[in-house]
């Protein structure tokens, strides 16, 4: 059986774990402080999201997101091989690709690829 990955939250706007986003394990049924029902909510932007079962733990807007940035970084790390492979030294290629707009998040990718190579 799958790990549960989801979290939920207190939906009470007046509540102090409402406001501090406090998340809560999927086992929690009741606020510890205001006793309001909780709900599942987005791991990320802490918006209330469906029951969907125990691997969705993202509403849509962080999910696509999330993928967007996981292409992203395929795609910078695929440039960098590419440019390695043709004889490029990598740091530079790696300098190079951390300057593109649109690739973010290779940032972390490309220093990783260097202190590998060193």
């Amino acid at each position: 059986m799958a790990k549960d990955k989801r979290v939920k939250g207190c939906p009470n706007l007046t509540c102090k774990r409402y406001r501090k986003e406090f998340k809560y394990k999927p086992t929690d049924n009741y606020c510890t402080l205001c006793g309001t029902e909780l709900v599942y909510v987005c791991s990320d932007c802490f918006e209330k999201i469906e029951d969907m079962g125990p691997e969705v733990k993202l509403c849509k807007e962080c999910e696509e997101k999330h993928v967007a940035k996981k292409e992203a970084v395929k795609a910078g790390v695929n440039k960098a091989k590419e440019l390695a492979g043709k004889g490029v030294e990598l740091a530079p290629a790696a300098i190079g690709l951390m300057k593109d707009p649109n690739i973010k998040g290779v940032l972390k990718s490309g220093k990783s690829l260097l202190k590998k190579k060193k």
